[in-house]
Formats: structure tokens, sequence, C-alpha cells
């Protein structure tokens, strides 16, 4: 994965969760500064980054994986980015 975000400011995050028979990993990665990657005349002039989340779950012998993006105007954070994402505030997107 180390060779997917070369060149790009990117951070990541996981968390692992174990309880109620479960088993559940989240995996964040943010991609940003994009900025210079866009047309300055575009309607997404103020998306500074792209956020990722690979949720993987066990429970009782199946396991499922889910993978959700985002647009974004937070700055490089994927703690944070994994924060407002979990807490399904998009306020803290800053849109």
């Amino acid at each position: 994965m180390q060779r997917e975000f070369q060149g790009l400011e990117h951070s990541k995050y996981t968390i692992k969760d174990l309880g109620h028979g479960r088993e559940e990993i989240r995996h964040y990665v943010m991609i940003s500064g994009i900025k210079s990657l866009l047309d300055i005349n575009s309607d997404w002039v103020n998306l500074n980054s792209v956020g990722m989340v690979e949720h993987i779950r066990k429970e009782k012998g199946e396991t499922t994986v889910e993978i959700r993006y985002f647009i974004s105007s937070l700055a490089n954070n994927a703690e944070k980015f994994a924060t407002a994402v979990r807490g399904q505030s998009i306020l803290d997107f800053g849109f």
C-alpha cells in the first residue's frame, strides 16, 4: 500500500473493536493536497481531500467488507476524518 500513495500527502488511521461476538476493523485513509490537481474555475475549488473507509466485520464465521469514499474540505488528518465519519456529522466536514 506504500506505493499506492507515493507522491501524495496522506494519512492513515485504524480502529479495531472486539465485542458482542464480532470483530470490526476500520481502516481510514485520507489523501489531501489535491487542490493543485483541480481546475481553479471548477465548482470543486474548496475540495481539499478524499477519504476512504474500509470496514471489515467478522461475525459468526462470516466476513463482510464495506468500502466508502468521501470528499472533504478537511486537511490531512485521518484520525479527525475517522471521528467525523463515525459521528455521522457532515458538519465536521465543513460543508
